[in-house]
């Protein structure tokens, strides 16, 4: 159900990306940058989290609460429902308060040990691998049969899979030396545009 609910709402942002309507603005993000199409759609699709201060602050390095609240509007959107999921220092009253619990419930995200979120931190492109690895699974997309490998990536790697995965479908890729840097951070500007990438995923 979860699956087929989705292919309707994916192919809508699809066709919105492509129209280009373009309802939301930020001060800081002219047309004609490299991710202005990417994420104008995303936040008019409510996938991305529009602040009342009218700045989108793309180059600041996308962080837990940004990423959770991206997953859990697809989830939402494509008639996700989860058990509810708390943290101690994510109140009721948080922006990204119900993206976050329906990510968590959905095991795509989760919190800490000391019953803590910590929504500020900043995501590694390993974490973001593998936590779109399990979305993808759970609306069920089979693991990519590309052969993607990279030096610091090796076969043996604990995120192995899902870094195979999602590069193996073009969601997110490398660098020209051939590694992967999975340690290193996304900016809130690369991540929409590998959120139009999942998405484009999921209707191959």
């Amino acid at each position: 159900m979860l699956k087929k609910k989705f292919a309707a709402m994916a192919a809508a942002l699809v066709i919105g990306i492509s129209a280009n309507a373009m309802a939301a603005q930020y001060k800081d993000l002219p047309q004609g940058h490299w991710a202005y199409d990417k994420v104008i759609a995303l936040t008019d699709e409510g996938i991305l989290h529009q602040g009342s201060d009218g700045l989108f602050k793309g180059d600041s390095n996308l962080t837990r609460y940004d990423f959770a609240y991206m997953v859990g509007s697809v989830l939402e959107k494509s008639g996700g429902q989860a058990k509810k999921a708390t943290f101690k220092d994510v109140p009721a009253s948080h922006w990204a308060a119900d993206k976050i619990s329906m990510t968590a419930g959905y095991e795509v995200l989760s919190g800490y040990g000391d019953g803590t979120f910590r929504g500020d931190k900043a995501m590694t492109r390993m974490e973001i691998a593998l936590s779109l690895h399990k979305l993808l699974h759970i609306f069920g997309k089979e693991h990519s049969a590309a052969s993607v490998s990279f030096s610091d990536v090796p076969q043996a790697h604990w995120a192995y899979e899902a870094v195979s995965d999602v590069c193996g479908k073009d969601i997110m890729s490398g660098y020209g030396d051939g590694t992967f840097r999975g340690d290193g951070h996304m900016t809130k500007n690369e991540a929409a545009i590998v959120m139009v990438a999942f998405l484009n995923a999921l209707q191959k």
